[in-house]
């Protein structure tokens, strides 16, 4: 198998897996004490440059790999780490849970894009 059928084999794997990962980070985020709003959406933080930040603003989305914590402060900290000199923007960001996963901090499994509703969602 090359590596473009295996790499469509790992996203339908994860679209096909939405539900669940949906249920995990919301367990999950019950436990770590994350944000959740009334309609059961993530409100976590995204540390970054301020060329990143303008970026993600004007384009609407924030790729896979993205990591984002539930706390402002320790997403500030990371962005510290991220950028040479400067200060962090921290993005607030509310996400669908099916479109991440949690451990120590929260990690984005697909690209997503700023719906109308301003909720961060992965294309269908």
């Amino acid at each position: 198998m090359n590596w473009y059928k295996r790499a469509q084999s790992n996203i339908d794997a994860i679209r096909e897996n939405r539900p669940r990962i949906r249920e995990m980070s919301l367990e999950w985020a019950k436990e770590k004490g994350t944000e959740i709003t009334p309609e059961g959406n993530l409100v976590l933080f995204h540390g970054t440059s301020p060329r990143n930040a303008k970026l993600i603003e004007r384009t609407r989305r924030i790729n896979a790999g993205t990591y984002f914590d539930g706390n402002s402060d320790v997403a500030r900290r990371f962005g510290c780490m991220t950028i040479s000199r400067g200060n962090p923007v921290v993005l607030k960001a509310i996400v669908d849970p099916s479109a991440v996963t949690g451990g120590s901090y929260w990690s984005l499994n697909e690209d997503v894009y700023l719906d109308s509703d301003n909720v961060y969602r992965p294309r269908k």
